[in-house]
């Protein structure tokens, strides 16, 4: 019996769509995807929270991968890849896809909080977190065009977006905090050297040897005018304590 849907069976010359969700390079980006994502944080939540960065990410790129393949298909006909009508069809398709993915999920969820008796989940809608964090997740594409870079990519989804410029903002914070205490460190230092220099200033031999003399050889004046044969006490009355450090 015809397969209505398989357009290659009324015309050996074009493909179906399903073959172009089998080719090796859909493959080898949709498994990309995953792991490109796993370089971002995941909220790894429960089944009513949020999955996080890392699932937005994932479910963007492959649903873009998704889209690019069903442009391959309607190119067949003669449409441009790269065209309005080619975009709308892959956004159509794609579309549809999470639809039918998404929506049985959610089915699936609320079920399970049915029976674990969750009504509080089912009033307030929480059950549907996941799934509508991978409806929007996927529709990001309706702004992706065919083709498109990885970067290209990434730049259209949101939740990536706010985590890139929290990120900026944090290292800008960090370095002002650095700056701040580096000249914090460079007035501390010019301090203790205007005081040691006024301390210079004001008393006789202070900075010079660890003991406040510049020489202790004996016989020759220091330029405190003490003599080395002078006796430690009779120093100490003559200049006071400080002298004496």
């Amino acid at each position: 019996m015809a397969n209505l849907y398989d357009t290659s069976y009324f015309n050996p010359d074009i493909k179906s769509l399903s073959s172009f969700f089998e080719t090796p390079q859909f493959t080898e980006d949709y498994t990309e995807a995953g792991e490109i994502a796993a370089a971002y944080p995941s909220t790894n939540g429960g089944s009513y929270k949020k999955q996080g960065l890392s699932s937005d990410v994932r479910h963007t790129l492959a649903a873009s991968t998704g889209k690019d393949a069903f442009i391959d298909y309607i190119s067949q006909f003669g449409i441009e890849p790269t065209g309005k009508i080619a975009d709308l069809f892959g956004n159509i398709g794609i579309t549809g896809a999470t639809a039918f993915h998404e929506i049985p999920d959610a089915w699936n969820i609320g079920k399970h909080a049915f029976r674990e008796g969750d009504y509080g989940a089912l009033a307030s809608g929480k059950f549907l977190a996941q799934p509508w964090e991978d409806v929007k997740a996927n529709l990001n594409v309706w702004n992706i065009p065919y083709d498109s870079t990885e970067e290209e990519k990434l730049n259209q989804i949101p939740t990536l977006q706010a985590y890139r410029r929290d990120k900026r903002a944090t290292q800008q914070g960090l370095n002002q905090v650095g700056m701040q205490r580096q000249i914090q460190a460079a007035e501390r230092q010019r301090a203790a050297q205007a005081t040691h220099q006024a301390r210079q200033r004001s008393t006789p031999g202070y900075g010079s040897d660890p003991g406040g003399r510049q020489s202790t050889v004996s016989g020759r004046t220091t330029t405190s005018g003490w003599s080395g044969r002078t006796g430690s006490k009779e120093m100490m009355a003559r200049v006071g304590i400080l002298g004496a450090f």
